[in-house]
């Protein structure tokens, strides 16, 4: 094992407290440690209705490109039509945070079953609006986000 590759504990200085922390998915300003300072910035604004307006736009795109898409068995139609019902569901209702897993499968699906619609797709995560919303799901949906559409995610 090189020097780069060692493990975390044998940079701990000898004598030195050691304080490993395990915290959820969903932890959301919380810090551990000695003498720990927590200083937060929100890089994301509130989701507006604006921002419900402007998804559902982006989701009747969604499904004008659905509905081009050539080829596709009935079932497989409605299938995809119902995971974009799902995304709609999750990103308009103002009333709750989105539901991550539910987002993310429905996305998963129609990319790895749909891929015509990928540009669509990437359209309506990559908006801002999408990001506030996003964002009401605290860090597990920013993080889901950026791996899934950033530049090493794949869409």
């Amino acid at each position: 094992m090189n020097e780069k590759q060692r493990p975390w504990w044998e940079e701990v200085p000898a004598g030195g407290d050691v304080i490993v922390v395990q915290m959820g998915d969903y932890a959301h300003k919380v810090a551990a440690g000695k003498d720990v300072r927590l200083v937060t910035h929100e890089v994301l604004e509130e989701a507006t209705g604006e921002d419900y307006h402007a998804v559902e736009t982006s989701l009747a795109e969604l499904r004008a490109q659905l509905a081009k898409v050539e080829g596709l068995e009935l079932a497989q139609r409605v299938l995809a039509e119902d995971r974009v019902q799902t995304l709609e569901e999750e990103l308009t209702s103002q009333d709750k945070p989105p539901e991550v897993s539910r987002v993310s499968k429905a996305v998963d699906w129609l990319l790895d079953n749909i891929p015509d619609i990928a540009e669509a797709l990437l359209s309506l995560f990559a908006s801002p609006a999408v990001g506030r919303i996003i964002g009401k799901a605290g860090t597990a949906g920013i993080e889901w986000a950026q791996k899934r559409f950033g530049s090493k995610g794949t869409a």
